[in-house]
């Protein structure tokens, strides 16, 4: 990966003079793309967004292997978009994460990390975001030794003759690496207890809203385990919004339901929005 981070950024606005009070400024909307993922394809997520004045930051894991093995890699990039925030001023703003597939977990699991560091940081110093909303799209999936070969092979690019040799070299590497991982953990770091990215977002501490979006025709993030999520994350509390479609395949949603994509999830951020403007009014 390169040591500069590759991301887009977009911005309704450019009058610095203009900018609005506090409690009404643009929603930033970040959106952790699936492995892989263009600009262009994630162009017509943020699109939803852009058109409604909002700010969005899009950031894509360009090499599929570090979602499961480039751990130092990621931690670093979430970092470094937590930088991008705080250098662009935004860290005031009302900000949702917009996850799509396997790729985008791994990414907001490490980005969960960097918020909780900062947060930790002594005397109120720390960089603290105000994280309004999550949307998750075709996730979280559950990435055992299949789910990685199948979201790989959804993430492929290749002919229909290449893909079965690419999924092939794909699996004896992540054969290896999980040997390597569970001889790691019995001879080197004995009793140290390990958790993945699906028990991380689980056990999340934040309660801001969630939206889920998924289909019963996903095969990969599929709506057992998004259901068993939902109903985890209602139980810590969360104010979980779960819509399911019934024809559309893993990360295809929008494709098949452009409109009502949308409209969730404009309507996710609008409420959110107007509680949290309303609140602001009542409590002056």
């Amino acid at each position: 990966m390169p040591s500069e981070l590759e991301y887009c950024i977009t911005f309704p606005w450019r009058d610095e003079k203009a900018r609005k009070p506090s409690e009404t400024r643009e929603p930033v909307v970040i959106l952790l793309g699936w492995a892989q993922s263009t600009d262009g394809e994630l162009a017509e997520y943020s699109a939803i967004y852009e058109q409604s004045g909002y700010i969005c930051i899009s950031y894509s894991i360009p090499f599929f292997p570090d979602m499961f093995f480039g751990q130092r890699r990621l931690r670093r990039t979430a970092a470094k978009i937590y930088d991008v925030i705080a250098d662009h001023e935004l860290e005031k703003h009302p900000i949702f994460i917009h996850i799509f597939g396997a790729g985008g977990q791994a990414m907001y699991r490490h980005f969960l990390e960097a918020m909780q560091a900062e947060e930790s940081v002594p005397d109120g110093k720390g960089r603290t975001l105000q994280v309004a909303g999550v949307i998750f799209d075709s996730a979280p999936v559950q990435t055992g030794f299949f789910g990685v070969i199948k979201s790989y092979m959804n993430s492929l690019r290749v002919s229909a003759v290449l893909k079965p040799i690419c999924g092939l070299f794909l699996g004896l590497y992540v054969l290896f690496h999980y040997v390597w991982h569970i001889i790691k953990r019995m001879f080197f770091f004995p009793g140290c207890a390990v958790f993945t990215t699906w028990d991380i977002i689980r056990a999340d501490k934040s309660r801001c809203p969630e939206l889920f979006l998924g289909s019963t025709a996903d095969a990969i993030a599929t709506p057992k385990s998004v259901k068993y999520m939902v109903e985890q994350r209602k139980n810590r509390g969360v104010d979980v919004t779960s819509v399911v479609w019934d024809d559309s395949a893993h990360l295809e949603h929008m494709q098949k339901h452009r409109e009502a994509y949308a409209a969730q999830c404009y309507g996710f951020i609008s409420q959110i929005m107007g509680a949290r403007l309303n609140m602001l009014r009542y409590t002056k």
